[in-house]
């Protein structure tokens, strides 16, 4: 009778580790599965220039939605001086930061000329460098406040009725393509 007693036991034991190793696998496999995030891609702008006055010159992403009911805006600001090489401003927006209104700011200070050596988009594995009139008046809106023509890439930032706000927008079709998977 002790033997059976000892064997019945023993089934026991065997059963009750067995369902434990199966419970904590399944628990490991779940923790694995649940620290599995979806990382969104990240937009990062580099804007190269010459500018002959100084300003503050900016890279701007407006209304991100943050949920259903909350919008942010982010301002990446720089002050620029005249000079005789290339200036850049860089503007990553961090993971998830996106949405249909992207625009370059020339300051507003004072009328200048500006020669836009490249603008380069980056956003997840998609990259543009843009670098030819062509390319900037495909991807961008140049607003009232900005004249072409001096040369291919290089303009004339205006006051129109005593205001000055020249901007460089990105087209609705530029940021869809750049979102799109």
């Amino acid at each position: 009778m002790s033997k059976i007693k000892e064997l019945t036991l023993f089934f026991l034991a065997l059963l009750i580790v067995s369902c434990q190793e199966v419970t904590s696998k399944d628990e490991s496999t779940e923790l694995k599965q649940a620290k599995v995030e979806i990382v969104e891609p990240s937009l990062r702008i580099e804007f190269n220039f010459k500018t002959n006055k100084s300003d503050v010159f900016k890279i701007i992403m407006k209304n991100i939605e943050v949920d259903e009911l909350q919008k942010k805006d982010i301002h990446i600001f720089e002050e620029i001086t005249p000079s005789s090489h290339d200036d850049s401003i860089v503007a990553e927006f961090g993971s998830g930061n996106i949405s249909e209104n992207i625009l370059i700011s020339l300051g507003g200070q004072q009328p200048k000329i500006v020669e836009i050596i490249n603008i380069s988009v980056t956003y997840g594995d998609k990259y543009y460098d843009i670098n030819t009139a062509e390319d900037l008046n495909k991807y961008f809106i140049f607003n009232k406040f900005i004249e072409k023509g001096l040369e291919e890439k290089t303009f004339r930032t205006k006051v129109v009725d005593g205001v000055s706000n020249p901007l460089i927008f990105f087209k609705k079709t530029f940021i869809s393509t750049l979102k799109r998977k």
